[in-house]
């Protein structure tokens, strides 16, 4: 297992002033992540979800509250952290392999190690054959699969995925959960993961984090000891689900 990457989330709040005062966006959110580990946010539409995960990214000041990686006050973006949203965010006008290319410049990695580390995470992706290709010439699971190998590659500790199989159709996004599940094993990565799919959670998670409506608060934290690859058949993984959904129910509001 990972020997960094471990987070703790600590009594979190945020909110965002608006005309008449404030939105409390999270109060008082307080988890932890062992090193290694791959956890699920959920909760209803506007809880939350996102907003701490780029509040662990550091994207996001905190209003109230810490959160620590390897003991490390989080007070600002970091290489030790890489986040993939929704949508791919690669250059268009740059190919695959120069899109990995350009994420290990920072780190001064370039040259015969550069292109070694390129070659490797292209193939970890299945897209060594596609190296060459610009963004537009990828189908969507390709685009986000090129996205991930672009943030892996500078090797963070945490992974922080906002999302990223929401805009793919059913068929890919089946595809790309067994395909997360090999490469988060692979890369042992401590991973954060927001989504709206409930069985999504229970597919990918070692543990889900489930949010209440606004303000966002820790509801419940359940494992998922269920072994890789889940078998939806097995009652148990039937369980998990019908459990997430439960918490999820009670919290939706269409006021």
């Amino acid at each position: 297992m990972a020997t960094q990457g471990r987070l703790a989330v600590e009594s979190v709040s945020k909110s965002y002033p608006v005309r008449e005062g404030a939105v409390v966006a999270l109060s008082d959110v307080t988890f932890d992540v062992a090193a290694g580990q791959f956890v699920v946010l959920i909760g209803p539409s506007g809880c939350g979800k996102s907003t701490l995960l780029h509040c662990i990214g550091g994207f996001v000041e905190l209003t109230d509250g810490n959160i620590r990686l390897d003991d490390s006050a989080i007070r600002g973006p970091g290489s030790d952290r890489g986040i993939v949203f929704q949508r791919e965010a690669l250059f268009p006008w740059m190919t695959v392999e120069d899109n990995l290319r350009a994420a290990l410049r920072p780190k001064g990695i370039t040259g015969a190690e550069a292109e070694e580390l390129i070659d490797t995470y292209l193939k970890a992706v299945g897209l060594g054959e596609s190296r060459r290709l610009y963004p537009r010439e990828l189908s969507g699971g390709m685009q986000q699969r090129a996205a991930i190998a672009r943030t892996l590659i500078y090797q963070p500790s945490v992974l922080l995925l906002d999302e990223p199989l929401g805009a793919l159709d059913a068929q890919t996004r089946e595809l790309m959960k067994e395909w997360l599940v090999g490469i988060w094993l692979r890369e042992q990565k401590t991973v954060v993961y927001v989504t709206h799919d409930l069985d999504e959670a229970v597919f990918l998670a070692q543990k889900v984090v489930v949010l209440s409506a606004r303000p966002g608060r820790v509801k419940r934290i359940v494992d998922v000891n269920l072994r890789y690859p889940r078998d939806r058949r097995d009652p148990r993984y039937e369980e998990k689900r019908e459990q997430l959904w439960k918490l999820i129910r009670d919290e939706v509001r269409f006021d």
